[in-house]
């Protein structure tokens, strides 16, 4: 998490626009976001498989950024 944390400071002291989950408390009815991270995306795995969830998570903040990206460029 303190990565995310840093590369997110570091974007925005370079004028960049950071893109995180827009999804309030830890996780929504479809379970994305269940680590409950804020400014990014996060996963986590013991055994080396990524969790469903985890990836459904990371598709959802992939049309997060396209939708954000369509509004800066019109």
């Amino acid at each position: 998490m303190n990565t995310l944390q840093y590369m997110q400071v570091f974007a925005n002291q370079h004028g960049m626009c950071w893109v995180g989950l827009d999804i309030p408390g830890n996780y929504d009815p479809e379970m994305r976001n269940r680590l409950g991270a804020q400014s990014g995306l996060i996963a986590h795995s013991t055994d080396g498989v990524l969790n469903e969830t985890d990836l459904l998570a990371a598709r959802y903040l992939g049309q997060r950024m396209a939708q954000v990206s369509k509004k800066f460029a019109a």
